[in-house]
Formats: C-alpha cells, sequence, structure tokens
C-alpha cells in the first residue's frame, strides 16, 4: 500500500483561495485536528467546510453550531475561534 500523503503537499494542493487558507492556519494554530485517535492530522477537511459555512455569511451562533455540529455543551469553547474566523470576513486586509 502506498504511504498516505504529506500533509503540507495535501494542504497546498486542496487549499486554494487566500480564505480556505488563512482558515485552515487559525485552525492549525487552535490545535485542530481532523480524523480521529491515531488518524488525526491537519485540519484541511475542516478548513473545507468552515470556509464553505463562512461564505454564508453566518451569524456567530450559526457558525459555531456549525462548528460543533450542534452540540450546544462546546458552544463556550468554540466562541473565541468561531470570532476569531468571523473576522477574517469582516478585515479590510485580505486573507493570509
Amino acid at each position: 500500500m502506498a504511504n498516505p500523503p504529506d500533509p503540507d503537499t495535501l494542504a497546498k494542493a486542496l487549499l486554494v483561495t487566500p480564505l480556505h487558507r488563512a482558515v485552515y492556519e487559525l485552525l492549525v494554530d487552535a490545535g485542530c485536528k481532523d480524523g480521529y485517535g491515531d488518524a488525526e492530522g491537519p485540519p484541511i477537511a475542516m478548513a473545507s467546510m468552515i470556509t464553505m459555512t463562512l461564505s454564508a455569511y453566518p451569524t456567530e451562533d450559526q457558525l459555531v453550531d456549525a462548528m460543533t455540529w450542534g452540540h450546544r455543551e462546546s458552544w463556550d469553547e468554540m466562541r473565541p475561534l468561531a470570532r476569531r474566523l468571523l473576522a477574517l470576513l469582516h478585515s479590510d486586509a485580505p486573507p493570509a
């Protein structure tokens, strides 16, 4: 069986817009991971899902709900990250 692709190479190939890359960087900085258990990796899929959610200009509560898959017990923990992500939409500077 072939080796899995390098996460950095995969991220560069899949994160194509400046917003997508900025979302990914915020998630990495926050310690987010994709996958479960030993199969955890960089949050590439999560960045895609959040970028799509941001394209709908959600409220803070809507974004937090999407980020927590509706588990309200995690809302307080995720709210600061959601605020940082929403700030990307309201920034005058282009995303990194």
